[in-house]
Formats: C-alpha cells, structure tokens, sequence
C-alpha cells in the first residue's frame, strides 16, 4: 500500500492533472450512469442492472494513467474503484 502511494503521489505531479481528480472524476461520471469506455453490450447490460437491482460497471481511461473500473454492488450497498487490472477480475 505505501509503495502504492508513492507511485500515485509521483503521478500526481504530471501536467495533466492528478489521479485523484482522474478517479473524482469518473466517480461522477459513474453516479451520472456515464459508464465510460465499455462495450456497447456491458452498456446496456448496466442499464438493465439500473432497474433489476444488479452490479455496475465502468471504465475509464486517462492517457497518463492506468484505466480504473469501478464497481457498485447490486444492493447499491458498496462501490469500489480500482485499477482496471486489479478489479476487473473480481467483476
């Protein structure tokens, strides 16, 4: 974890802007049902699960960073953000 910030702390001093804004940012694109950079098909697979009660899905990619994916629980009770890498397997 503390190599972890390290590594994000150092990102953060890129033109571009800091990852903590990159991933503030797709949070409230994910909120607004704004999935990102996913298939047409995991698009509408997220607007049936808006409905029926299932887990979202989002990526989002920043050419500076890594892509993250955000996940919110079927039961709305937890999401959790992480790097498309790390995360995506648990979908």
């Amino acid at each position: 974890m503390e190599q972890t910030k390290k590594e994000l702390r150092e990102r953060d001093k890129t033109p571009q802007g800091s990852f903590n804004n990159f991933v503030w940012k797709s949070f409230a694109r994910h909120c607004l049902c704004d999935w990102g950079d996913v298939s047409l098909e995991e698009e509408m697979d997220n607007e049936q699960a808006l409905t029926e009660g299932r887990q979202l899905y989002s990526v989002y990619t920043n050419p500076v960073y890594s892509s993250i994916c955000i996940i919110t629980e079927g039961d709305r009770s937890e999401t959790n953000i992480g790097l498309l890498g790390e995360i995506r397997e648990a979908c």
